[in-house]
Protein backbone atom coordinates (compact mmCIF):
# COMPACT_ATOMS: atom_id res chain seq x y z
CA UNK A 1 0.00 0.00 0.00
CA UNK A 2 1.01 3.68 -0.58
CA UNK A 3 0.59 5.39 2.65
CA UNK A 4 2.50 5.81 4.91
CA UNK A 5 1.05 4.95 8.63
CA UNK A 6 1.47 5.67 12.65
CA UNK A 7 0.32 3.23 14.54
CA UNK A 8 -1.13 4.19 17.79
CA UNK A 9 -2.79 1.65 20.23
CA UNK A 10 -5.78 2.92 21.84
CA UNK A 11 -8.33 5.67 21.24
CA UNK A 12 -7.34 7.87 23.97
CA UNK A 13 -3.76 7.74 21.67
CA UNK A 14 -5.38 8.46 18.82
CA UNK A 15 -7.13 11.51 20.19
CA UNK A 16 -4.16 12.94 21.53
CA UNK A 17 -1.97 12.59 17.90
CA UNK A 18 -4.82 13.89 16.29
CA UNK A 19 -4.52 17.01 18.97
CA UNK A 20 -0.46 17.45 17.80
CA UNK A 21 -0.60 16.26 14.01
CA UNK A 22 -2.52 16.34 10.84
CA UNK A 23 -3.36 13.12 9.22
CA UNK A 24 -4.82 12.11 5.73
CA UNK A 25 -6.93 9.92 7.58
CA UNK A 26 -7.37 7.57 10.40
CA UNK A 27 -8.13 3.85 10.49
CA UNK A 28 -10.53 3.60 13.50
CA UNK A 29 -10.18 0.32 15.54
CA UNK A 30 -14.21 0.48 17.24
CA UNK A 31 -13.38 -1.69 20.61
CA UNK A 32 -10.15 -0.33 21.99
CA UNK A 33 -8.32 0.04 25.43
CA UNK A 34 -8.43 3.34 27.55
CA UNK A 35 -10.89 4.97 24.81
CA UNK A 36 -12.97 3.08 22.17
CA UNK A 37 -13.47 3.76 18.23
CA UNK A 38 -16.26 5.92 18.63
CA UNK A 39 -15.44 7.98 21.61
CA UNK A 40 -12.38 9.11 19.97
CA UNK A 41 -13.99 9.48 17.07
CA UNK A 42 -16.46 11.86 18.49
CA UNK A 43 -13.77 13.81 20.24
CA UNK A 44 -11.50 13.87 17.00
CA UNK A 45 -15.21 15.43 15.28
CA UNK A 46 -15.44 18.07 18.50
CA UNK A 47 -11.99 19.29 17.72
CA UNK A 48 -12.17 19.56 14.04
CA UNK A 49 -15.66 21.73 14.66
CA UNK A 50 -16.46 23.30 11.27
CA UNK A 51 -12.88 23.11 9.44
CA UNK A 52 -10.87 20.23 8.35
CA UNK A 53 -12.99 16.91 7.89
CA UNK A 54 -10.59 14.05 8.71
CA UNK A 55 -11.56 10.91 6.78
CA UNK A 56 -12.05 8.21 9.56
CA UNK A 57 -12.49 5.01 8.19
CA UNK A 58 -13.78 1.92 10.52
CA UNK A 59 -12.56 -1.49 11.55
CA UNK A 60 -14.80 -3.95 13.66
CA UNK A 61 -13.99 -7.06 14.09
CA UNK A 62 -18.37 -7.92 14.96
CA UNK A 63 -19.60 -7.54 11.23
CA UNK A 64 -23.01 -7.44 12.92
CA UNK A 65 -26.29 -5.93 12.06
CA UNK A 66 -26.03 -2.22 12.79
CA UNK A 67 -22.51 -2.20 13.12
CA UNK A 68 -22.05 0.46 9.79
CA UNK A 69 -25.14 2.46 11.08
CA UNK A 70 -23.35 3.05 14.22
CA UNK A 71 -20.24 3.73 13.05
CA UNK A 72 -21.34 6.48 10.62
CA UNK A 73 -23.80 8.24 12.98
CA UNK A 74 -20.50 8.03 15.14
CA UNK A 75 -18.93 10.41 12.89
CA UNK A 76 -16.86 7.46 10.78
CA UNK A 77 -16.83 8.09 6.97
CA UNK A 78 -16.51 4.41 5.81
CA UNK A 79 -16.84 0.70 7.72
CA UNK A 80 -14.93 -2.41 6.98
CA UNK A 81 -15.04 -5.55 9.05
CA UNK A 82 -11.96 -7.89 9.86
CA UNK A 83 -10.74 -9.86 8.44
CA UNK A 84 -10.16 -6.94 5.91
CA UNK A 85 -8.49 -8.20 2.97
CA UNK A 86 -5.78 -5.84 1.27
CA UNK A 87 -7.81 -5.26 -1.43
CA UNK A 88 -10.57 -3.97 0.88
CA UNK A 89 -8.36 -1.73 2.81
CA UNK A 90 -6.44 -0.33 -0.32
CA UNK A 91 -10.25 0.26 -1.99
CA UNK A 92 -10.99 2.31 1.19
CA UNK A 93 -7.56 4.13 1.60
CA UNK A 94 -8.36 5.54 -2.31
CA UNK A 95 -11.52 6.54 -1.76
CA UNK A 96 -10.55 8.77 0.90
CA UNK A 97 -7.35 9.48 0.99
CA UNK A 98 -4.81 10.24 -1.87
CA UNK A 99 -1.79 8.03 -2.11
CA UNK A 100 1.84 9.55 -0.72
CA UNK A 101 2.99 10.76 -4.21
CA UNK A 102 -0.66 12.56 -5.27
CA UNK A 103 0.04 15.27 -2.69
CA UNK A 104 2.31 15.68 0.08
CA UNK A 105 0.80 14.28 3.24
CA UNK A 106 1.29 13.79 6.95
CA UNK A 107 -0.30 9.93 6.52
CA UNK A 108 -3.03 7.73 7.91
CA UNK A 109 -3.36 7.15 11.85
CA UNK A 110 -3.98 3.63 12.40
CA UNK A 111 -6.14 3.53 16.28
CA UNK A 112 -6.48 -0.43 16.69
CA UNK A 113 -5.82 -2.45 19.35
CA UNK A 114 -4.34 -5.64 18.28
CA UNK A 115 -4.87 -8.68 20.06
CA UNK A 116 -2.50 -11.63 19.82
CA UNK A 117 -3.59 -13.73 16.91
CA UNK A 118 -5.84 -10.88 15.70
CA UNK A 119 -6.30 -11.77 11.71
CA UNK A 120 -6.35 -8.13 9.73
CA UNK A 121 -5.39 -8.58 6.13
CA UNK A 122 -4.36 -11.74 3.98
CA UNK A 123 -3.23 -13.25 7.78
CA UNK A 124 -0.83 -9.93 8.61
CA UNK A 125 -1.78 -7.73 11.53
CA UNK A 126 -2.74 -4.36 10.23
CA UNK A 127 0.61 -2.91 11.74
CA UNK A 128 2.31 -4.72 9.51
CA UNK A 129 1.27 -3.16 6.14
CA UNK A 130 3.12 -0.31 5.89
CA UNK A 131 4.82 0.32 3.18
Amino acid sequence: LEYDFKVVENGLDAVQECEHETFDGVLMDCQMPEMDGYKATAWIRAREGNGRRTPIIALTASGSTGDRERCLAAGMDDYLAKPVRREQLAAALHKWIRPVEAAPAAGVLEALHVAEGDQVAEGQHVATLRS
